[in-house]
């Protein structure tokens, strides 16, 4: 059997880049396709280097707003660590640890979330597998480049490195549409590693019910006023409590404020929830496998911008009208056929494995 060296972005605080890369191994595992393990490696920007470097780089505004999003992401950190370090077994590597990778892996994936963005790498092209020596060994399954445009000064290294590999899909349109344009082949689009398993697979991981009763479920990774407002408008209407990771901004009532759920915890929570309202695309991806009622915000112009991802989603499942980017587009009271919804998405979960076999292939 082979075995898979997975590159992946894992240990963030960030739910979603977890959960997308214990789903990668396990789809890999479950489905025969060879034995995957993650790479122990972070570079210095995802391991949240923030120091005078950081500053001259990321300016003012941006450090800050870094050092505000680490200190919501340590207390949960502990925590999550524990279900990292259940399928990410091996010691963590250095930069320089990594060329000896090359004999000890049959082939390398990449795979999956904001993998290929310039912003998070900052010049570590690791994701890109630049520590590869065989080129033939180079694979990639739903890599995404969270962004419609990369910037000039990452072209030709992107184009360079982007040329080795033997395999390309990508997760979303705008990803694909970035492949064409500096390789002249169009990659296909697959769905998120998180989606390969189905809803009692998730189930199947899940701790007990900790939050008795009715609630709403918020989840949010940008600072948004309308997003508070749009929540408290659903409060207002339904007179259910709300549970917030990490918090909200701004006040509203009966709000108990969760930072530091740790992955498993974070999925049971949706997965109990009576709604949904979230600007994160893993917020939206449970919520559609649970078939729970939701909306994703359109919280800044920068997420208008890369919003790619979801609607490429959303689109193929006839869920565009879950985005929103105002209250008065919301319509609470109105269902999601999940029947037709779930038949669309498992018959994407087929062609997505199929795809991942011919990846490994």
């Amino acid at each position: 059997m082979k075995k898979i060296g997975v590159v992946s972005i894992f240990r963030t605080g960030n739910y979603g880049g977890t959960l997308q890369a214990y789903a990668l191994v396990k789809a890999i595992q479950d489905n025969g396709l060879g034995q995957a393990e993650i790479i122990n490696y972070c570079c210095d920007a995802i391991r949240g280097k923030i120091d005078g470097k950081y500053l001259r780089k990321a300016g003012v505004a941006r450090t800050a707003a870094a050092l505000v999003d680490k200190m919501c992401y340590l207390p949960r950190m502990k925590k999550m660590n524990a279900f990292i370090d259940s399928f990410v077994p091996t010691k963590p590597l250095t930069r320089a640890e990594l060329p000896s990778l090359n004999d000890r892996y049959d082939l390398f994936l990449s795979g999956s979330d904001q993998l290929w963005n310039p912003d998070i790498q900052q010049g570590d092209y690791y994701y890109l597998q630049d520590f590869v020596t065989d080129n033939s060994k180079k694979r990639s399954y739903a890599s995404s480049f969270g962004r419609p445009e990369l910037p000039e000064q990452y072209r030709e290294v992107y184009r360079k490195l982007l040329s080795q590999y033997q395999c390309i899909t990508v997760r979303e349109q705008a990803g694909a549409d970035l492949v064409e344009d500096l390789l002249q082949v169009r990659p296909a689009v697959v769905l998120d590693p998180t989606l390969l398993l189905t809803a009692p697979q998730w189930e199947a991981l899940l701790p007990p019910r900790r939050k008795k009763g009715k609630y709403l479920f918020v989840y949010r990774l940008t600072y948004s006023t309308l997003l508070t407002r749009i929540v408290a408008r659903l409060q207002k209407e339904t007179g259910l409590p709300i549970l917030a990771v990490p918090f909200l901004l701004g006040y509203t009532p009966r709000t108990q404020a969760s930072p530091a759920l740790d992955s498993l915890e974070w999925v049971r929570a949706i997965h109990d929830a009576d709604y949904v309202i979230t600007d994160s695309f893993h917020g939206i991806v449970f919520s559609i496998l649970f078939g729970r009622p939701f909306y994703y915000v359109v919280t800044t112009p920068t997420a208008r911008q890369r919003i790619s991802r979801v609607e490429t989603l959303l689109e193929s499942l006839g869920l565009q009208d879950r985005i929103v980017e105002s209250q008065e587009a919301c319509d609470f009271s109105r269902p999601i056929a999940y029947e037709e919804v779930w038949r669309r998405l498992d018959a994407l979960r087929e062609e997505s494995l199929a795809a991942l076999k011919k990846v490994l292939g």
